[in-house]
């Protein structure tokens, strides 16, 4: 085994000193030798730049393998002829899961998000320490069984598998003739076992490294100590790379350095500021077009946070000027596997919840449930939710199977019974087994063939049990068929321009670069989130990798000033470790440019366009020593105006004038809104013609098109509704109805028949009654599926009753009435008005009568709120106008006087607060209602949002118009309503 190892101030210095040699060497006899000759790189961008300079060397490398460290290792595994199986991330995070849940109570964040938990492992393990032994004493039995599962499904982490390569590599012949390993720095410390490997396994083998830096010399020296103490002292590369950065990254300390940059610029930096990402990603095309047609312009870097809106706006932007490029970045596209109701059917084996089923049932493309109508299921099931206030598909079930009250209960409880879900917890083979059945059943055949394929991993642990919800997780992270992809334009690896990651950057050479994106949170990183480690464990782990660090280095052979890790050992990088690894890099990347750098941010983001977005560590600092001063919001907004000028100089974005054409039918619509000497026409909410048949609405539908006249046409005329309530939880509404069910026993009997009035002591106690069996019933559900009744359940139960006695109390203190009768209903419903008839339907709470016939009859309608009892002046608003029209229906049913009362918890019944002659004072009112029924014309009222309140959405794109427009145009367009505000 011949090693020779190089170091150089910067990766490109090699490439001309070393690499280029070394590849003119091995390309003569590569194809020839029976060993394998490789190049070891620690990324694909970088093998696309070293086969870029070996053609332009006009080199033919037939017989030469570029390798990342993933495809050594397998290599490896190969020629070693180990039984390693190194899984992928998503089988590890199931094994640590389940590990978790098997070490008890306080692992539970662990199970429920492993991956914190699992990144510990790696960076403890990559160091060559055992975390079972040396993490945080909370979490080592986690690990302990971790180690466990692992071992029995016959898998490996990836340091342990590195390690037993490196310990089988000297018993092994040779597996390379030549190796060359370039690109790698003490970022790839978790890589170092594997490295040292693969020069073990080679004859000749030659590393390229990098000299330490000022703002990483412990990490830097580390690492090139240790290669030095295992592999023999480094020559010193000789050759320089003019770089019009390497004094400039250097910070003026003393005032007159200051003064000497601010009178004198860098002119080899260019700073760009867009307003947001789109105007910043002009400026970074504009400023690649400039480098590009430079005569020094021969490789031109951009390089971005990582793949996100800019990055994609780039490539864009140069595709659709034709630039060729080689887009690294790239950017996701969904495969054949990705649709919605994939992610909504695992929500729903996760939580067999009703939201949970009927975003399912949205997402699929068949329609209905069971056989059922899908629309008409999702109303049914609602309703019984409300009705119960449990959404638990099983006790939904069993409720409709015990108490089928509708006609669709039986079939929606099959229904809910034979929906297939996976058991709470089973052996994996179970799991696997009957997730196939039920993709297949759903007509996922394609899915659940790759989930088999998957599932083969398994083979060592079929009889692991596992919990659904670490399955599930497991299925969403496996089952994916996301890609990557980029224009035509942007794929051309061996282009002079390239799209890169900061990371992907610094073993390159480069004349030009453009450091994009460069604002507060972007570039650098933000130190890691520990995610589910609390404070605790997070303070313990970094002292942990203190000392274990201090630990694994020791003095090299060479003496003193000679610092290597332990055999065995290696750096644990944890998260500042790596920001500083980061900065490093930034500043060598930079620093490999020989022409001129160009640095961008943007002074908006679009998520907060609001507030400035601050410049981030490396602009501040860049433009600091480039300029001498430090960057405030008034040096941005320069920027930024600077840029802007610049950009319409380029005469590269100029705006063709709008074809204004398609939009003039929308600017005749904007204008009529706001016409307010105009009545409400066909753009707000009015037909052009009457409709035939006229309108036919609810009373309560009514009442509310006084006060939202546009949300009641667009469900009276389109049939839309507003969005905005399904995922509140309707507490004030199942107890509005289970009050109003309750009270339903005061008068319980045939439709449209009285009964007598219960004495005052029954009231109350026929009401209690019914409260009583409704929990029972509730509570004999839950029993059915081994469920317990919530205290919240019973809790809100004893709130609904507290209202409910009350209102019964109000019924029972009534002296002149004699007969009653609950839940009298209307169905369509024909109230004469002068003209015409409006027609209603509805149901009316209470009635009392002084008879068993309708002829004097005390309207009651019950509210579980507060609310102020009826009024003349306030009907006019539309407040209380269902009760009034509720009123003129009973009168047109034959009833000869009338009164109404609003009755709320303890407040009295001693009197009707109006009756039918109060009514026929509003005669404009009514006729105004009418009016509507007939012509189709409602209009607007209303602030489109509420200021200190909730509002459900439009169903449609609705701007907001001036409330004082909108009054002139109401009283233009329904001026019976103003006649009857004025009447009252």
């Amino acid at each position: 085994m011949k090693v020779s190892l190089h170091t150089s101030a910067l990766a490109a210095q090699a490439h001309t000193a070393v690499v280029l040699p070394w590849l003119k060497k091995v390309a003569q006899s590569a194809a020839r030798t029976p060993r394998a000759t490789a190049v070891l790189v620690p990324l694909q961008a970088d093998a696309y730049h070293l086969k870029a300079r070996a053609l332009d060397a006009g080199l033919a490398l037939c017989g030469v393998h570029f390798l990342t460290p993933g495809e050594l290792r397998e290599r490896l595994i190969r020629h070693l002829g180990l039984p390693l199986r190194v899984p992928p991330r998503e089988h590890l995070r199931l094994l640590l899961a389940t590990a978790a849940e098997r070490a008890g109570t306080t692992s539970g964040a662990s199970a429920a998000a492993p991956d914190p938990l699992l990144q510990a492992i790696d960076l403890i393990g990559g160091g060559g320490w055992d975390f079972a032994t040396v993490g945080p004493p909370k979490l080592r039995p986690v690990a302990a069984e971790f180690q466990r599962l692992l071992a029995s499904a016959g898998f490996a982490l990836v340091h342990d598998a590195d390690r037993a390569l490196l310990a089988a590599v000297p018993a092994a012949p040779p597996h390379f003739a030549e190796l060359l390993v370039t690109g790698f720095n003490a970022l790839h410390w978790p890589l170092w076992p594997l490295l040292a490997t693969a020069v073990r396994a080679a004859e000749s083998a030659t590393v390229c490294l990098t000299d330490p830096r000022d703002e990483t010399q412990d990490l830097d020296a580390a690492w090139v100590g240790t290669w030095e103490e295992t592999f023999g002292a480094a020559q010193p590369v000789a050759e320089e790379i003019a770089s019009p950065l390497a004094d400039l990254l250097r910070l003026p300390e003393t005032p007159r350095e200051r003064a000497e940059r601010e009178a004198a610029p860098a002119r080899a930096v260019v700073f760009l500021v867009g307003h947001d990402t789109a105007e910043q990603a002009r400026a970074i095309v504009t400023q690649a077009l400039h480098f590009l047609a430079a005569p020094s312009g021969t490789r031109v870097g951009v390089l971005f946070p990582a793949a996100d809106a800019l990055s994609r706006q780039v490539a864009a932007l140069l595709a659709a000027q034709g630039v060729p490029h080689h887009d690294g970045l790239a950017h996701r596209a969904p495969g054949p596997l990705e649709e919605v109701s994939w992610s909504a059917w695992l929500a729903l084996q996760e939580s067999p919840r009703l939201p949970a089923l009927l975003r399912f049932l949205a997402t699929r493309t068949e329609p209905g449930f069971a056989g059922l109508d899908a629309a008409q299921v999702a109303a049914d099931l609602q309703r019984v939710y409300q009705e119960l206030l449990l959404d638990d598909l099983a006790v939904l079930a069993a409720y409709l199977a015990r108490h089928p009250r509708r006609h669709r209960a039986p079939a929606l409880a099959a229904a809910l019974d034979a929906f297939p879900f996976l058991p709470d917890r089973a052996p994996l083979a179970e799991m696997s087994a009957r997730t196939g059945a039920i993709l297949r059943e759903l007509g996922w055949t394609p899915r659940a063939e790759e989930m088999e394929r998957r599932a083969a991993d398994w083979d060592g642990a079929r009889q692991l049990a596992i919990s659904r919800r670490t399955w599930l997780r497991w299925l969403g992270e496996t089952l994916v068929s996301w890609r990557t992809t980029r224009a035509p334009a942007g794929a051309h690896p061996y282009s002079r321009l390239h799209l890169l990651p900061y990371a992907q950057a610094e073993s390159q050479a480069w004349t030009h670069l453009i450091a994009a994106g460069l604002n507060e949170g972007q570039w650098p990183p933000a130190l890691e989130d520990a995610g589910f480690l609390d404070e605790e464990e997070i303070d313990v782990l970094n002292r942990r990798l203190r000392a274990l660090n201090a630990s694994a280095v020791g003095q090299g052979r060479q003496g003193e000033g000679h610092v290597a890790v332990q055999p065995g050992k290696a750096f644990c990088l944890g998260p500042a470790q790596r920001r500083a690894l980061a900065t490093r890099q930034f500043l060598n990347t930079l620093e490999s440019a020989t022409v001129a750098v160009a640095v961008t941010a943007q002074l908006h983001e679009e998520a907060a366009p609001e507030r400035q977005f601050n410049p981030g560590e490396f602009f501040t600092r860049l433009y600091f020593c480039a300029r001498g001063r430090a960057v405030a919001h008034d040096t941005m907004t320069a920027l930024r105006h600077e840029t802007a000028r610049w950009l319409a100089a380029s005469g590269l974005w100029k705006t063709p004038a709008p074809d204004l054409a398609p939009a003039q039918s929308t600017r005749r619509a904007y204008d009529a809104r706001r016409a307010a000497g105009q009545p409400f026409g066909e753009y707000e909410f009015a037909l052009r013609t009457p409709p035939q048949p006229p309108l036919r609405l609810a009373a309560k539908r009514w009442e509310d098109a006084l006060a939202s006249p546009a949300e009641v046409w667009l469900g009276a005329v389109l049939g839309v509704a507003a969005r905005g309530g399904d995922d509140e939880t309707p507490w004030a509404l199942a107890q509005g109805n289970w009050v109003h069910d309750w009270l339903r026993a005061i008068g319980a009997g045939p439709a449209h028949t009285f009964v007598p009035l219960p004495s005052p002591a029954e009231v109350p106690a026929r009401v209690r009654a019914a409260a009583s069996a409704f929990r029972q019933r509730v509570a004999g559900v839950l029993t059915a599926v081994r469920r317990p009744l919530p205290d919240w359940w019973v809790s809100t139960w004893e709130q609904a009753l507290g209202i409910a006695l009350p209102l019964a109390e109000s019924v029972a203190a009534v002296a002149d009435r004699t007969h009653t009768a609950a839940e009298w209903k209307f169905d369509d419903t024909a109230i004469p008005i002068a003209g015409g008839a409006l027609h209603i339907r509805g149901r009316i709470d209470l009635l009392l009568t002084t008879s068993a016939a309708l002829e004097d009859a005390w309207l009651v309608d019950f509210k579980t709120g507060q609310r102020k009892g009826l009024s003349l002046a306030n009907l006019t608003g539309g407040d209380g106008v269902q009760l009034a029209l509720y009123a003129l229906a009973l009168r047109a049913a034959g009833a000869r006087a009338v009164g109404l009362s609003l009755l709320t918890p303890g407040a009295p019944l001693d009197a009707p607060q109006l009756t039918l002659a109060g009514l026929d004072t509003l005669a404009p009112l009514w006729r105004g209602l009418w009016q509507m029924q007939e012509s189709g014309v409602f209009g607007m009222r209303g602030a489109l949002r509420e200021e200190y309140g909730f509002r459900r959405d439009y169903p449609l794109a609705t701007l907001a118009i001036d409330e004082e427009i909108l009054a002139k145009k109401w009283t233009l367009t329904h001026p019976d309503f103003a006649s009857a505000e004025e009447e009252a």
